[in-house]
This record gives C-alpha cells, sequence and structure tokens, in this order.
C-alpha cells in the first residue's frame, strides 16, 4: 500500500515509527527536505537510515515507506521521483520539486502518449512525476491515491490526508506494528549504514528543480 509521512519542522516520527511503517512497506523508504531553497532527497534507505537523516536536517521533511506494486522490487523505484520531463533515476540528488504517492493507477501507461519512453524501471508513479512536469500538479485531483507534490512554495497535498501524531499520513496501516517494534533493540538498527553501502552511486540528480518553503500545504 505504501505510506506517506509530512513532517512539520520541529516533529519527527521516532525510530519504532520508522519500524512499524517499513514493516508495513518493506521494500525500501525515501526522504526529501529543503536546503537553501532547494529540494533534497535519498531513497532506497532503512529505517535506521532515515532516523539518522532526519534527525540532522531542519525544516519540513517527507518520508515515503514504498510497497512494491508497479514496477515490482527495484531500489530505484522507491519515492520520490523528480518532477522532471525524464523522473530521473537516482539514489539521491537535488531538484525543483519532487512528487511522492500512495496508491496505484491501473492506466498510467496512457501517459506516455504524452512523456514517450523513459529509460530505467518504471512505475505508474514515475510516470505521474514525469506527467506533472507536463501538465502541471492540478492533474492529480483527478488520479487515484494519495499524492504529496514538494515544490519551490508549497507542499501540495491530493487525496484524503489522516492526521497522526503531529505529522500527516497517507494512511495508518502501519500502526499494528508498532508494538512489535517497539521491543526491537535501538542500538544497531538506529545507526546509518556507511556512506554509499552496497548501492550503486547516483545515475540522477541535479536536474534542475526547486524546493518549497515550510508549513503551506495546499490540496
Amino acid at each position: 500500500m505504501c505510506v506517506v509521512l509530512i513532517c512539520p519542522p520541529k516533529q519527527r516520527p521516532d525510530l519504532t515509527i520508522l519500524r512499524a511503517c517499513n514493516a508495513a512497506n518493506p521494500h525500501g523508504a525515501g526522504v526529501a527536505w529543503r536546503e537553501k531553497r532547494r529540494i533534497h532527497w535519498r531513497k532506497a534507505l532503512t529505517p535506521g537510515e532515515v532516523n539518522h537523516l532526519i534527525q540532522n536536517v531542519s525544516g519540513e521533511v517527507v518520508i515515503h515507506f514504498r510497497w512494491a506494486s508497479v514496477g515490482g522490487i527495484e531500489p530505484l523505484l522507491c519515492h520520490p521521483f523528480p518532477v522532471t520531463a525524464d523522473a530521473a533515476l537516482g539514489y539521491e540528488g537535488v531538484c525543483k520539486s519532487v512528487l511522492f504517492h500512495n496508491g496505484t493507477w491501473s492506466n498510467w501507461s496512457t501517459a506516455q502518449e504524452i512523456i514517450g519512453d523513459l529509460d530505467g524501471p518504471m512505475s505508474d508513479s514515475r510516470a505521474v512525476a514525469a506527467l506533472v512536469h507536463h501538465k502541471g500538479a492540478k492533474l492529480l485531483k483527478k488520479l487515484p491515491g494519495r499524492w504529496a507534490v514538494m515544490n519551490g512554495k508549497e507542499i501540495e497535498l491530493f487525496g484524503d490526508w489522516v492526521p497522526w501524531k503531529g505529522l500527516l499520513v497517507s494512511n495508518t496501516s502501519f500502526t499494528p506494528y508498532l508494538a512489535q517494534s517497539a521491543r526491537k533493540p535501538t542500538l544497531s538498527s538506529s545507526r546509518p549504514h556507511a556512506a554509499g553501502g552496497c548501492r550503486k552511486p547516483s545515475t540522477a540528480g541535479h536536474t534542475g528543480q526547486l524546493p518549497l518553503p515550510l508549513g503551506n500545504h495546499q490540496r
């Protein structure tokens, strides 16, 4: 199903919450935040890596945990995706805006009439990131699921979002895992993995896009 967490500037989920989100959606996590008027993003992260990252950046943060559907289990298809013509693939980057998605759009292939054939693995969410580049974020009102677009002025939210413990979440399907996650030891899993780990170097990223001011959310 995936889950997206919208975190206000001084609000962060703890490691127990992150582990519960990962238990419910175990196919990779991603984070986006603002820094000097740019959106920075990283993905294919573990809960411990997410926890370390979000404690060391300021301002609003968006976190995504993926349940693989369209495109299968593929680290490059973790969220977010840059809102660019090619919705560039990579494990980290800096850009103007990024897109997060919770849900499935079964007719995503119809977007190819506009976005063309993109290189690399595809998913409905990646296709929509490219489509938003061409047509604008308002088209998300017509598509199924919950969507978050971080841009230079705001976080635009589409679909039904749930206030939960100071956050906005796209669903609460992870909550049954909270008790189990709280029992796990914290020493090793709260540490970030060595930089790069087993992951490939970034193949995308600096695609010329911009971040968002804090605290302005639209539907």
